[in-house]
């Protein structure tokens, strides 16, 4: 047996995810990082969300830590990411999609 089509990943469903994921972290601040998969209902969306982290990482938006080893590993949001606040939500996703990409929905319109 094959892929099923649910196990899948798009450029779409991980800017959908690094979207679920700022605002997770916009509401909490911090957040374990086993409770970062606490939604998750199968391995794609368990990748997802791990794709999802690695790239706020890579942006700088957030940062894990662990204060000891064995201890429990958190996940937060960067000072800078809480200084600017919505301007950088958009700077992410931005990032993420590329300053010349347009919006999801015009993507998924345009013939390829």
């Amino acid at each position: 047996t094959g892929p099923r089509p649910e196990d899948k990943l798009s450029i779409e469903s991980i800017e959908h995810k690094v979207e679920a994921l700022l605002q997770r972290f916009e509401a909490r601040g911090t957040l374990a990082f086993r409770d970062l998969f606490d939604e998750a209902s199968g391995r794609s969306e368990i990748v997802l969300v791990f794709l999802a982290l690695l790239e706020l990482v890579r942006l700088k938006a957030v940062r894990i830590t662990q204060t000891r080893p064995g201890g429990e590993i958190l996940c937060g949001t960067t000072e800078a990411f809480r200084q600017a606040g919505a301007d950088w939500k958009e700077a992410v996703m931005a990032a993420l999609l590329g300053p010349a990409s347009p919006p999801t929905a015009e993507r998924e319109a345009s013939p390829a």
